[in-house]
């Protein structure tokens, strides 16, 4: 397949200075609690974060509610892993119909991003698990304190399909570094095809080649797991070279290997970053849905027009020798 180009854009509505209110709640709330032994994902989860899940019976569109997921740990995952985020909507426009509201419980005192970084995948996780798409709260606790909530809901389509004029684009790349967001509303665009992701820090440019294999996936395979993946590579700086890893989704048979392109090790620049690779996954789930191909696949990443990764989305869990770490882990640092 010829080399995808891409573009994350996204419009930014113009920013509130007032505090985001919770959203009210059902009284008829199904709560499910999460013990953190059951949470999986990030390598790093603190066993002081726990999360508890309130069902509704509004049922919402399952791929919208993935997508969304995608394009919110996409967004949240490039910025600075240990900062604060004020409250936040997420919207994505080539699938409207779902929406993400991301906000701190405690009065005056923003989320800690990676509390909402671990809840959204948390969240996704638990939906695909019991295959229960609906309108849901997911409550972020620390040390048993109750300090964030993300809510799943039904968006206005009026408001999400609007084009007020108060938009403006901004490259998804301009979220490097550690500047915190404001109150506002997120409007994640469906990425180009004719225009190529660059990092104004670097003045480079990823380009992306697919090459799907004939082994079929489920499709929470298909998504999980390169959230997985995501979700590890967050915790860094995301101009750091990696270290090669394979990560799974603990309760689903797929994996995916994030390594130096042909297993080389770039010596130097152009390299293989935690930021290359966060955009490189979340453009996976979103090219299966576009070619309807929900099966194996091998990524070829490319800076600048020179190869210097692979990410193999595979059936199966990791055997041999990295039983051991599956054990008790959902990365494997290979």
């Amino acid at each position: 397949m010829a080399p995808f180009l891409f573009a994350a854009l996204l419009c930014l509505s113009a920013s509130s200075s007032a505090a985001a209110v919770p959203p009210s709640l059902p009284a008829n709330l199904t709560i499910l609690h999460l013990p953190v032994e059951n949470l999986v994902g990030a390598e790093n989860l603190d066993p002081r974060f726990s999360v508890q899940v309130g069902w509704t019976e509004e049922r919402l569109p399952g791929t919208s509610c993935y997508m969304i997921s995608v394009a919110g740990l996409l967004n949240m995952g490039l910025k600075d892993f240990t900062g604060r985020m004020t409250a936040e909507t997420f919207r994505l426009h080539p699938y409207p119909e779902v929406q993400i509201t991301v906000a701190s419980l405690v009065p005056s005192v923003p989320l800690k991003r990676r509390f909402a970084v671990w809840g959204v995948y948390q969240a996704i996780y638990v939906m695909a698990q019991n295959n229960r798409f609906v309108r849901s709260f997911f409550y972020l606790s620390w040390e048993g304190n109750r300090v964030g909530i993300i809510t799943y809901s039904r968006t206005d389509l009026a408001v999400a399909l609007g084009n007020e004029s108060t938009k403006t684009k901004t490259n998804l790349a301009t979220t490097f570094g550690s500047a915190g967001i404001s109150n506002r509303t997120t409007v994640l665009e469906k990425p180009g095809d004719d225009v190529a992701f660059s990092n104004p820090l670097t003045a480079q440019r990823l380009t992306l080649s697919f090459d799907f294999k004939t082994t079929p996936l489920s499709i929470p395979e298909a998504f999980l797991t390169p959230l997985t993946a995501m979700v590890y590579a967050a915790q860094f700086d995301k101009l750091l070279k990696i270290d090669p890893f394979i990560a799974y989704p603990t309760d689903f048979d797929a994996q995916i290997r994030c390594d130096f392109h042909n297993r080389r090790r770039q010596t130097r620049t152009p390299n293989l970053t935690y930021g290359w690779i966060i955009q490189a996954l979340a453009q996976i789930p979103r090219e299966m849905l576009r070619e309807r191909r929900f099966s194996e696949v091998t990524v070829v990443m490319k800076v600048d027009d020179v190869p210097v990764g692979d990410a193999f989305l595979t059936k199966g869990r990791p055997v041999g020798a990295d039983l051991d770490t599956a054990a008790s882990s959902s990365i494997i640092r290979v």
